[in-house]
């Protein structure tokens, strides 16, 4: 098959450039950008505190293909190679490949969106609080000591899923690295390394530990009675996505998808 070049089109008077979009996944390595030669490390530093990143091209992935390839291909060593461990597809320039602009969106506006339906919630447990306080009742009990202990379940249980999401994390990178290195250890050899057994034996360990956490919070939160979205506060926010159009994905956790970007940031 042969290469796709980049077209440049005249039509009346305006020059319309053709440019490639490529799925764009989750990278692992020290140098994990397409753009630019930026490390993993420096990546976590403010912005005012990087130097520049030698940007990439496509005369430099095919040089460090060529020494990948010529120094054995050992990915274990892909990081002195600027991680480029396989042959570009397409002679489709750097520049020509457009930033996944709207999965950037995506995730900064599920992001502030999460916080802001925390700070509701929070919101909520104190009205709830001061509202317990103001019930007078001769023949009820005041429900303050009730509620305090709402709060403290519900805390308890936020922090069970903060618990639980680190180590199913930390498994998911395990995971990842026990299949790089089975992958390359792999190559001659039909049985797995101890090494990555052990991270196997990990990975399990660690996602059965999470999974517990999970049932601890999910009882936690059954048993109170009152769940994270059933507040108002919350639930008005909910009104208001739907006054707009905006329908969450039930299916999906009540994730958004890309037109329910647009339309929350009109």
């Amino acid at each position: 098959m042969g290469y796709l070049e980049p077209q440049v089109h005249t039509m009346q008077a305006f020059n319309v450039r053709i440019a490639l979009m490529p799925p764009y996944c989750k990278i692992l390595g020290r140098h994990c950008c397409l753009w630019c030669l930026i490390d993993g490390s420096t990546m976590t530093k403010p912005l005012a505190e990087r130097s520049m990143s030698q940007p990439r091209n496509l005369h430099q992935l095919k040089t460090d293909y060529r020494r990948f390839t010529e120094s054995g291909g050992n990915i274990k060593r892909a990081k002195f190679f600027n991680n480029v461990i396989r042959p570009h597809l397409l002679d489709v320039p750097i520049d020509h490949v457009a930033i996944p602009a709207l999965h950037i969106s995506l995730g900064v506006f599920a992001k502030l969106y999460d916080l802001l339906e925390k700070a509701a919630h929070e919101l909520d447990i104190q009205r709830a609080c001061e509202e317990g306080k103001m019930v007078p009742s001769e023949t009820q009990e005041t429900p303050t000591s009730s509620f305090e202990s709402h709060i403290s379940r519900t805390r308890h249980a936020q922090n069970l899923k903060q618990e639980a999401e680190h180590k199913m994390a930390k498994a998911q990178r395990l995971l990842e690295i026990a299949s790089w290195l089975n992958l390359a250890e792999n190559a001659d050899v039909q049985s797995t390394p101890p090494e990555v057994m052990q991270l196997y034996e990990q990975t399990s360990k660690l996602q059965a530990q999470a999974t517990e956490l999970e049932n601890q919070e999910q009882a936690i939160i059954k048993s109170t009675s009152f769940q994270f979205r059933n507040g108002p506060s919350v639930q008005s926010l909910e009104r208001v996505l739907r006054e707009i159009g905006v329908e969450r994905q039930a299916y999906h956790g009540g994730s958004f998808i890309g037109n329910h970007i647009h339309k929350c940031c009109q």
